[in-house]
């Protein structure tokens, strides 16, 4: 394999990690919500919570989240100072976001197919879980035994697309590398998973790109 497609590249003054305020407020979050040194998984939810007021896409909702805390965590959690850098740089950076989307994803240094179709049955029924909480909160009436019978029997059409998606970019190697998925990331296409119902719409990323809303 060559060396690495996916390089640092200058950051964008429109992004929010410029702006004085988002570090202060960021920096503010972690005094308030962090054990002085380190971050857990709770307090990360907590921080992120609070970020959507910078217009940040609440990753506490999202297996995204999940594997971002196990990436950026060490034995004790996260530490402050890392935590603080790692979010602007993925604030600021789109390379970064490709990056950590990723290790997100991959598993030493690339993706195999199985592990990318896991990963997006994984955001499918979270995508399907989080539609029926709304719902309930809404008092929209719905047949949840019908629904989740649905979303099984979606899976095989789900496994499917992913694999066609998989081995457009993979150039018959059977897995991607850092280039492969790039590629994919910037095509646009199906980068989230959408479940809905009715008027209720529930839409989770598949990689960081879309870090803000």
């Amino acid at each position: 394999m060559g060396q690495s497609s996916i390089k640092e590249t200058q950051l964008d003054p429109n992004q929010p990690s410029h702006d004085p305020q988002f570090t202060q407020y960021l920096e503010e979050q972690c005094k308030t919500f962090s054990n002085k040194n380190y971050i857990s998984k709770t307090q990360f939810d907590n921080i992120f919570s609070k970020l959507q007021h910078f217009n940040i896409i609440p990753l506490q909702d999202y297996p995204l989240g999940d594997k971002l805390f196990q990436i950026m965590s060490k034995e004790n959690g996260i530490q402050v100072d890392d935590f603080i850098h790692n979010v602007k740089q993925l604030a600021q950076s789109k390379e970064k976001r490709i990056l950590y989307s990723f290790k997100i994803i991959g598993k030493n240094g690339k993706i195999q197919q199985q592990d990318f179709l896991k990963y997006l049955q994984e955001v499918w029924i979270k995508a399907f879980d989080q539609l029926q909480e709304n719902l309930v909160i809404q008092n929209i009436r719905f047949d949840a035994q019908l629904l989740n019978q649905w979303v099984k029997k979606s899976m095989p059409d789900l496994q499917t697309h992913g694999s066609g998606l998989f081995k457009k970019f993979d150039k018959q190697k059977n897995y991607w590398d850092e280039y492969n998925f790039k590629e994919y990331c910037e095509t646009g296409n199906f980068l989230d998973v959408t479940a809905q119902y009715e008027n209720i719409r529930i839409q989770i990323p598949l990689t960081l790109i879309k870090f803000r809303r």
